[in-house]
């Protein structure tokens, strides 16, 4: 049983109208996910199903290449999509294309989250990175809106949409009388995806609610390092980790230490709130080791006691080699 395109109540095979049916309203949302994206037939059986498929495995994905990334909510829609072309045969007009959707959102800011520090993570990361990233819409009545694909058990899935080009244009300065313009244009791959192949799961659960990941970083404390106490602080936008989640990360399985690339459970941590920084007391480290030091796994620091939706990745894990 699932309820995907559960609204459909009548069967569509013929021309006969029928007596009710999912229609989309305008997008208030987009979700940029893994090419090739189907939500499995098994997280569309229920609403607690889905919701765990959403928020746990997919935003909350260990993994970025896995991870979904959830847009600021979305307004003044522009469609940018050209008129069919014609062929004029002896006075009969002949349909030869129908050209692809063009779509233009805005960021609304003010609007969970929309700001120029967010925007500069959708210019980096996923402008311009179609080979990536397929699209789920949800519109302002929580429906998703996808098209038909097939989970990897051959049940019936949602499968994201499929896009040509991604362009996050340059930030829109403000003026007097207009907020700044952060904008989202996507061109699909193929219309039939959102018309012939159409599918839908109507959510019950508000798409603001639904919460992805932010980066911080971890970067050197005030006190100097030794080779049993490590000093780190962090970064979190234009705040520390210290002064917003102060001891709530001060326990050892909150961090991800590694020695010369094995891993290295803190027997200790500490908050300094007068110098800002944690203190992870370590066993031993050998002179001349590389060491990393971030923040948990998505998984763990996620879920209880901490629930807090943040990750460090890339750079932004604190390296350095141990005196």
């Amino acid at each position: 049983m699932t309820l995907l395109n559960l609204a459909n109540c009548s069967t569509q095979g013929n021309t006969g109208g029928t007596f009710c049916n999912i229609e989309p309203t305008y997008i208030v949302y987009a979700f940029a996910v893994p090419v090739g994206t189907v939500i499995p037939a098994t997280a569309l059986a229920t609403q607690a199903a889905f919701n765990t498929y959403v928020q746990t495995t997919s935003l909350y994905a260990n993994s970025r290449t896995t991870r979904w990334q959830r847009s600021p909510k979305l307004g003044d829609f522009k469609d940018n999509t050209k008129e069919p072309n014609l062929e004029d045969i002896d006075g009969f007009m002949s349909t030869t294309q129908f050209l692809p959707y063009d779509w233009t959102f805005r960021f609304i800011t003010g609007q969970q989250g929309a700001s120029k520090n967010l925007y500069a993570t959708w210019r980096a990361y996923i402008n311009g990175q179609q080979d990536l990233y397929s699209f789920f819409f949800v519109d302002a009545n929580n429906q998703w809106l996808g098209t038909q694909g097939l989970d990897s058990t051959g049940a019936q899935g949602l499968k994201a949409v499929d896009v040509t080009n991604i362009l996050i244009p340059d930030w829109g300065p403000a003026t007097t009388k207009t907020a700044n313009k952060y904008m989202m244009r996507l061109m699909l791959a193929d219309n039939s995806q959102m018309n012939i192949s159409f599918a839908a799961f109507a959510s019950t659960t508000q798409t603001s609610t639904f919460r992805p990941l932010t980066d911080v970083s971890i970067v050197k404390g005030t006190t100097t390092t030794t080779s049993t106490h490590i000093y780190v602080s962090g970064n979190i936008g234009g705040n520390t980790i210290g002064k917003q989640f102060g001891s709530t990360l001060a326990v050892a399985a909150a961090w991800a230490v590694t020695d010369a690339g094995a891993t290295v459970v803190p027997s200790a941590v500490a908050y300094d709130a007068i110098n800002d920084q944690y203190n992870l007391t370590i066993s031993a480290s050998t002179t001349g080791d590389a060491m990393t030091v971030g923040i948990a796994a998505p998984s763990v620091i996620t879920a209880t006691p901490y629930f807090l939706p943040i990750v460090t990745e890339g750079t932004n894990v604190y390296s350095y080699v141990s005196p």
